[in-house]
């Protein structure tokens, strides 16, 4: 699926995507954030299915709420747009949830990639409208609890 890539403090993970090459570890990175890199290798291994992790995102009152919602949609499961908009008390705010996933700092960990369109249909992923493959393939291997090696990760 590609090189993924997390950045924290010493506090939380701020940051997490998939990237366009590996970069370096810091030196002496935080308990998280080595925590952070094992759970994201289980993950990929099909032995994780949620992230038990420290999260700080930035964001209005209303993008947390979503993003704590996608946090709550269980592994091989999806929602709709319309659904977590209801889920958080704001029935009829599917667009702005689809603003929220698409403002989603943590990708992944933070599973955006769970939101669908109201008929299940792969609509909008990381500001991308036309190129869903990503989501596609998260959503698949999701689905059918395969196992990744982390080398697929790697450029």
């Amino acid at each position: 699926m590609g090189p993924f890539c997390f950045i924290g403090d010493d506090e939380a993970v701020t940051m997490a995507g998939f990237c366009d090459r590996m970069g370096e570890d810091s030196p002496r990175l935080p308990p998280h954030m080595v925590e952070c890199r094992r759970q994201v290798e289980e993950y990929s291994a099909g032995e994780r299915t949620s992230f038990d992790l420290p999260l700080r995102a930035d964001g209005t009152e209303f993008q947390r709420a979503v993003w704590a919602e996608m946090c709550r949609i269980p592994h091989g499961e999806t929602r709709s747009y319309g659904q977590v908009a209801d889920a958080i008390g704001r029935p009829g705010a599917a667009r702005a949830v689809g603003q929220a996933c698409r403002s989603n700092p943590i990708g992944l960990i933070q599973p955006c990639h769970r939101v669908v369109g109201h008929d299940g249909d792969l609509v909008g992923f990381g500001g991308q409208t036309k190129d869903l493959s990503l989501k596609r393939r998260l959503i698949e291997f999701e689905d059918a609890g395969s196992a990744i090696s982390i080398e697929d990760y790697a450029t």
